[in-house]
């Protein structure tokens, strides 16, 4: 019986463990979709004619991530599905 439980908290462990390992594969996999989502854009401003030294010095200058999350929820339509009011008639 001792054994059981010494087995059944091993196994507890490994399974929190194991969660943990999923939660920083998640983790990994999300920060590896931005930084692919980021480079397909850079590709595109360079296939533009956009030198990486103009972005880089906008980069600088600007808030890119603020005009990052605008462009995303102009170009969403579900983005500002929570600022949207139902008028009921009666």
């Amino acid at each position: 019986m001792v054994y059981e439980i010494k087995s059944y908290r091993q196994l507890g462990g490994i399974q929190k463990e194991l969660e943990s390992a999923r939660n920083q594969l998640q983790i990994l996999k999300t920060a590896t979709a931005q930084r692919e989502r980021g480079l397909n854009k850079l590709a595109e401003l360079e296939n533009k004619g956009v030198s990486l030294n103009v972005v880089y010095e906008l980069s600088r200058v600007l808030d890119l991530q603020k005009i990052a999350k605008e462009l995303s929820a102009r170009t969403d339509p579900w983005s500002n599905i929570n600022n949207i009011s139902v008028s009921v008639i009666q």
